[in-house]
């Protein structure tokens, strides 16, 4: 893996060589291709411009600083010296030269700015939830780092607990990103941030809702973002919290096994959860959160467009009452059963409309032994599964179903996992696929207002193989070119660590 300082345009191959020495322990006979430290009467030292002689005579000073005890064991410190102070000279700023490599040297804003850029990206590693599945991310999303040429770190904090966070403290990192993780809310003994000593932008990449995580995103360090894949979570944040926030889609990986035959028609990977158990905690609730709660809930099913917010802001609109927003954001967390809820009962709806119209669905997940729809002998039940076998069966499926967790404008993992594997995509409608995916040529929609709809939009393309296998192919080819991981690490460092955060954001 070459590692590539993006922040270095003259002396970028000069910084891989002289990290390379420094971390091998290299002598300078094998490391003739550094060009700055070629005999000056080369002629290689020619700049194009003196626009480019500066930019060379910024970069040296940089390299000065941060390689300094590898020149001196080198004896080439006082060689590159004089020639940052010669190029300086021809470009007539000898003096500004001077002054920056003074501030180079006593690691002032310029020099942070540039090494920040060659500096390991450090990722969070945690609890073993959800099938690992953030893990998994995590791992997922530092490969395509690597892949880009980035250096990778991680931290697992189920192995070296919330105190062998110490070893970060003071060390630069060219981003510390964590998987909805509570560990940028954890404090020193008076009080601070533990990250406001690990230098470096930190970013949280939320998965749920906001509010269920309000506590982690409203105590927070310095230099802290939010990253989401639902652009209403974006909103969402920015009006309550205040806290800068990003949208990111999530994405895949392309599978690496060969493509499999087909032997499931559709499939459904993921877990059965009783909504009336739901129903009765809600029944359980003191009256006054109750009362507000059942009309949430009757919002979320009337409208089903609606994000979890605008079905209440519609509940308090109708009462004629209007919250602070403290107290909205209290209501929106204790309505978490009215919200879970609505969830499991559009799920377990839409796979019985299926199983009403005599489709057959394998579902994986030992969940279903318990729901009511067993009685359907053309539901076809499988133990759970992990991510790698989930794969594996949407490999082997014609067509494989997406329920959203009522992220109304969200991409998730599952929905590029089954592009990526040659899969017809049947997926809740999202805001997020407008523009971007084309409805009967790349993916299939359905609707929770219009799940009726969807047993013969179904048996349409079990029944049409050439037309299925289309939409499969075009889904494939274009989850590959932007559904990857690779292409979020790309954007993740162009997008967030060059533009949005180079102005110093």
């Amino acid at each position: 893996m070459v590692r590539i300082n993006c922040r270095l345009k003259e002396r970028q191959k000069d910084e891989e060589i002289f990290y390379q020495a420094e971390k091998y322990g290299l002598d300078l006979s094998e490391c003739e291709e550094i060009i700055c430290l070629r005999p000056k009467n080369s002629g290689i030292l020619v700049a194009s411009s003196v626009e480019n002689l500066w930019s060379e005579v910024c970069e040296e000073c940089y390299l000065l600083s941060r390689y300094k005890d590898i020149l001196l064991k080198w004896d080439k410190f006082n060689f590159l010296v004089e020639s940052v102070l010669e190029k300086s000279d021809v470009c007539n700023r000898k003096q500004e030269a001077i002054q920056l490599m003074e501030r180079m040297l006593l690691r002032k804003e310029e020099y942070l700015w540039i090494e920040e850029a060659g500096c390991p990206i450090l990722l969070y590693k945690g609890k073993d939830t959800c099938y690992n599945v953030l893990n998994l991310f995590a791992e997922q999303m530092g490969d395509a780092f690597l892949r880009a040429g980035q250096e990778v770190e991680y931290f697992d904090v189920e192995k070296e607990g919330i105190q062998g966070m110490g070893r970060l403290l003071g060390r630069h990192f060219r981003a510390v990103i964590g998987m909805q993780t509570n560990l940028f809310s954890v404090k020193m003994e008076d009080g601070t941030f533990v990250h406001d000593y690990i230098k470096g932008p930190k970013f949280d990449i939320v998965f749920d809702h906001p509010v269920w995580v309000k506590f982690f995103i409203e105590q927070s360090p310095e230099n802290f973002y939010i990253v989401t894949h639902d652009i209403n979570y974006v909103n969402f944040i920015q009006r309550y919290f205040g806290k800068k926030t990003y949208w990111m889609p999530l994405a895949g990986q392309i599978p690496k096994t060969q493509v499999l035959s087909n032997i499931y028609d559709i499939t459904f990977v993921g877990s059965y959860v009783p909504y009336w158990e739901e129903v009765l905690l809600i029944h359980a609730m003191p009256r006054e959160i109750r009362f507000i709660a059942n009309r949430f809930l009757l919002a979320l099913r009337k409208n089903t467009n609606l994000t979890a917010e605008e079905a209440l802001y519609q509940v308090y609109r109708q009462s004629g009452y209007v919250p602070s927003d403290e107290k909205f954001l209290e209501m929106l967390r204790e309505l978490r059963r009215a919200y879970a809820c609505a969830i499991h009962y559009f799920r377990s709806r839409t796979i019985q409309v299926l199983l009403e119209a005599g489709i057959v669905i394998d579902v994986f997940g030992s969940s279903w032994s318990a729901s009511p729809l067993c009685r359907y002998e053309n539901l076809r039940i499988h133990p759970d599964i992990t991510y790698e076998e989930s794969i594996k069966v949407w490999q082997q499926s014609k067509l494989s179903l997406n329920s959203m967790s009522w992220h109304k404008g969200g991409f998730t993992e599952r929905m590029a996992n089954i592009m990526l594997c040659g899969t017809v995509l049947v997926t809740e409608d999202t805001s997020f696929l407008k523009g971007r995916y084309t409805l009967g040529k790349d993916i299939l929609v359905y609707r929770l207002d219009e799940l009726d709809k969807l047993p013969d939009l179904i048996k349409f393309y079990l029944a049409d193989e050439t037309a299925r296998k289309e939409i499969a192919e075009n889904g494939r080819k274009k989850a590959r070119e932007f559904a990857t991981w690779d292409v979020r690490a790309e954007e993740f460092i162009n997008k967030f660590l060059e533009s949005k955060l180079s102005s110093k954001d």
